[in-house]
């Protein structure tokens, strides 16, 4: 299938139809996207490399009806920085990613979307590191490990539902998230805790919700026991 392609006041390209290169063509050497949308087809290292070169005006990024077909699914890196702050308000990611690199998404303080796929096992440190507006966040249900510092900061964030898939987070991952006041985490075995500051400084957390035959083991377990008289039973029918 051809490639297609629109684009609408000269800064916003949609595309469809596309094989792995395609949109880094598309793309060219513009730097001034603020809008980006697949609509289908395949990405790779190419085409992220292109999205990138514009992280500077984009806005909306939408690859959800796209696959990743790249070698380093690490390559999603390091978006904003702490001088000059990326504008990304909505980011939809596509399927076959399976990691988001460290840094990826690094001070996007606009950012109060984002999708991740079902192919997702691991979210690297410093990911979401101050998306102050980030409100909420679904984590899929293939999530594996969360790195340190990735959501830290994310002061808009007042609740997280960690899938029954982890087995770790890392040092201060939601460090900071000052509206956050419930976790509720589906795993059995509680997951590993890189260190004691998981929430340090969440000063609105008041519940920590696991299953009910784990409320004693996660009361008990490393890290998770300096959190022990706010855990308690998901109740669910």
């Amino acid at each position: 299938v051809k490639a297609t392609q629109s684009i609408v006041d000269g800064t916003s390209l949609k595309a469809g139809g596309l094989s792995a290169g395609d949109l880094a063509d598309l793309i060219g050497s513009r730097t001034d996207l603020t809008s980006i949308t697949v609509a289908s087809g395949t990405i790779g290292d190419d085409d992220w490399a292109a999205i990138v070169a514009n992280h500077w005006s984009l806005k909306y990024l939408d690859l959800a009806g796209a696959t990743y077909t790249g070698t380093d699914a690490a390559s999603f890196v390091y978006i904003g920085d702490m001088e000059e702050n990326s504008p990304l308000q909505t980011i939809k990611l596509p399927q076959g990613v399976t990691g988001i690199g460290d840094y990826a998404f690094y001070v996007c303080p606009s950012l109060t979307s984002i999708d991740l796929p079902a192919s997702l096992t691991s979210i690297g440190k410093y990911a979401f590191y101050y998306c102050s507006s980030l409100t909420s966040i679904d984590l899929p249900a293939s999530l594996t490990s969360i790195g340190g510092d990735a959501f830290r900061g994310c002061s808009s964030l007042t609740s997280i539902d960690l899938p029954a898939s982890l087995t770790n987070i890392y040092g201060s991952a939601f460090r900071d998230c000052s509206s956050l006041t419930s976790v509720t985490s589906r795993a059995e075995t509680p997951p590993a805790l890189g260190y004691e500051d998981i929430f340090y400084d969440c000063t609105a957390l008041t519940d920590i919700y696991v299953p009910a035959g784990s409320v004693e083991a996660y009361k008990v377990a490393v890290y998770w026991s300096e959190y022990a008289d706010i855990i308690s039973a998901i109740s669910e029918p």
